[in-house]
């Protein structure tokens, strides 16, 4: 599994920040950027596209690394979370999983709208693209 939290410890110290200027801008305590890199706090998308920001890098730089031991996700995955036409998707998945949806409630969720997109195919001309299991 990926480490978020040492990730970020990595790229804070190679742009030479500390956790009380990371914390400054976040404009949250210098603890919970260190529970955060300790992995006893997870950091919300919102946070670490702010933490990005900062740091100077794209999602795809956060989440590539030459680190084996940091992988992250399958390939199709990380591909898709990295695409930044998809960055408005993720936000609102990580915003219903905030609200307290379960994921069998966003799951169902993304059948139905997958559901609605192949009715849409159906009557407007376009299909869905059988290779990609959809």
């Amino acid at each position: 599994m990926f480490d978020v939290g040492n990730r970020i410890r990595q790229l804070r110290k190679e742009k030479g920040v500390t956790t009380t200027q990371l914390a400054q801008h976040l404009d949250v305590a210098q603890s919970f950027i260190s529970r955060i890199e300790n992995n006893t706090k997870k950091c919300s998308l919102e946070n670490l596209d702010k933490i990005c920001s900062f740091l100077g890098v794209s999602f795809a730089e956060f989440f590539s690394c030459d680190d084996p031991n940091l992988s992250f996700a399958p390939l199709d995955i990380t591909q898709f979370s990295l695409d930044k036409n998809n960055q408005a998707l993720i936000r609102l998945i990580q915003s219903m999983k905030n609200y307290g949806y379960s994921n069998e409630v966003i799951s169902e969720w993304i059948q139905s709208m997958h559901s609605s997109l192949i009715e849409l195919g159906k009557k407007y001309g376009a299909a869905p693209d059988k290779d990609r299991g959809f």
